[in-house]
């Protein structure tokens, strides 16, 4: 009775003690034998044996004359770390496979810092260089009358820096903008600062950006390759520059300095003075990508492209005003940026071409469509009434010829 009660106990016991003996047999490394001799398993770290001297033994310096202060012992000369040792060798001393051999201190060699080293950051500052752009033709970035001044490098405490990047080329809304070399248009939309913006990069790699945009040519979404005097967009004051007088921030980054990211760019002053105006453009039906999501950001941008499209004499109204508000100004501060390009036609509300001429296209089309009936029911009909005269003739001839 009691072995039938211990019997069960003990088997339980046993296979516990297995499954732990297994368990940890597999979470411990493999083992093997280490030989007898020191090899690749063990590492013998043995230290020479050294004998000092005395001092007439060690120097290399000649006895001085007698009368005078002898010179010091050679033993100062030595390293002090190493006690002198007896003619025995010290026995070497074995170090287990897998240890760390211990970091022992070279003599004459200094040990590497422990502290990291620090990397200065660059402080962002205006540039003084004016660097080449290249052999390419490039005009001047604003068709019509247009004022500038040499404001660059002045302080900004809302753009990275605290200092401004470019020059502000004053003109009125509408003012056509046009592309300053050939090149290729890239990162076109809104921007929480520069508002509606775009960047137009020439062929040797230099870059140009263009911001506080009241609205975009259509080639601009429907490619991305321009020449210089292509019309780009229009002179406004999105961004956070809405409220004040409309121009066109411009911005010059040389190839040279592109490396420094928004840093690199440099003073265009010198550029505008030099590049040729265009005197007239053709200008096109100003249209919008998406507007911005922030419901205060949208209305800003509703009201300066309305502002456009009174300039350009492609609607009527009233001008609407452009005074921000307070909630205009604290959700420009923190308002996220939505820049996916898209057509004009999600926005019903604001005047566009593709709008005004889908107005257009709609009537005529009820036209043609109310034509086209009113031409085919006739010839239906006779279609119809021919069918039925002949299936009528049919069975009278096989009626007579039965």
């Amino acid at each position: 009775m009691v072995l039938t009660k211990l019997v069960p106990a003990l088997a339980t016991v046993v296979l516990f003690g297995s499954g732990v003996a297994t368990a940890a047999l597999a979470e411990a490394p493999p083992t093997t034998p280490e030989p007898p001799t020191s090899t690749a398993t063990t590492t013998t770290v043995t230290t020479p044996p050294t004998t000092t001297e005395p001092a007439t033994t060690t120097s290399t310096e000649t006895d001085p004359p007698t009368g005078t202060e002898p010179a010091p012992p050679a033993a100062e000369t030595t390293t002090p770390a190493v006690p002198p040792s007896t003619n025995a060798p010290s026995p070497p001393r074995t170090i287990p496979h897998g240890a760390n051999v211990p970091d022992t201190p070279t003599a004459g060699v200094r040990p590497a810092p422990s502290h990291p080293r620090t990397h200065r950051r660059r402080i962002s500052k205006p540039l003084e260089i004016t660097p080449p752009l290249g052999r390419g033709e490039y005009v001047f970035p604003v068709v019509g009358v247009s004022g500038y001044g040499d404001s660059y490098g002045a302080f900004r405490g809302d753009v990275r820096g605290k200092w401004h990047h470019g020059a502000d080329i004053f003109a009125a809304v509408g003012a056509p903008v046009v592309a300053v070399a050939n090149g290729t248009i890239n990162r076109v939309g809104w921007h929480r600062l520069g508002g509606w913006r775009l960047w137009v990069r020439d062929a040797a790699a230099n870059q140009f950006y263009y911001a506080h945009l009241s609205g975009y040519a259509p080639r601009v979404f429907h490619s991305r390759h321009v020449r210089a005097g292509d019309v780009l967009g229009f002179v406004g004051n999105t961004g956070d520059a809405y409220g004040g007088a409309p121009h066109l921030h411009f911005e010059v980054h040389p190839h040279q300095l592109l490396r420094l990211k928004y840093d690199g760019a440099v003073n265009p002053t010198t550029y505008l003075n030099s590049w040729q105006r265009v005197r007239a453009v053709h200008a096109p039906f100003p249209v919008h990508p998406r507007l911005p999501r922030n419901p205060e950001l949208r209305k800003e941008a509703r009201r300066v492209f309305r502002q456009l499209l009174v300039a350009r004499h492609l609607t009527e109204g009233p001008v609407p005003t452009t005074e921000p508000s307070e909630a205009d100004r604290s959700a420009r501060r923190g308002a996220p940026s939505a820049t996916r390009l898209v057509s004009s036609r999600a926005e019903p509300a604001m005047p566009s071409p593709i709008s005004a001429n889908t107005n257009r296209v709609v009537p005529l089309l009820a036209g043609l469509l109310v034509i086209a009936v009113f031409v085919a029911t006739p010839a239906l009909a006779t279609t119809l009434v021919r069918r039925r005269w002949r299936r009528s003739a049919e069975h009278r001839s096989r009626a007579e010829s039965d």
